[in-house]
């Protein structure tokens, strides 16, 4: 059965302290499940697929990605200003027009 079903029949004999109980059981109960699975799963992997990878290929990704951080950066903040621009331009027309 459902352990709902064995909650509710705790709680018609006792009282709402059931509660605590079977959230607590299953709680516990799915992280073993998925401890079980996590194990399962990095069991499949070798030993080489887990080995430390070479120091080249560490700084080249390591390079990559701060490259790719910084065009990122530059991006949002060419953005930021034609947006800025844009607003003061339309700002200072109205102004203007006033």
């Amino acid at each position: 059965g459902e352990w709902i079903e064995s909650m509710w029949d705790c709680m018609l004999v006792g009282d709402v302290s059931c509660i605590p109980f079977f959230l607590a059981t299953v709680v516990i109960g799915n992280l073993v499940v998925l401890n079980l699975f996590l194990a399962l799963l990095l069991s499949n992997f070798g030993s080489s697929s887990l080995s430390a990878p070479t120091a080249d290929n560490e700084t080249n990704k390591i390079a990559e990605a701060f490259n790719r951080i910084s065009r990122f950066s530059n991006w949002i903040k060419s953005n930021i200003a034609n947006a800025l621009k844009f607003v003061k331009n339309k700002l200072t027309s109205q102004i203007a027009s006033k």
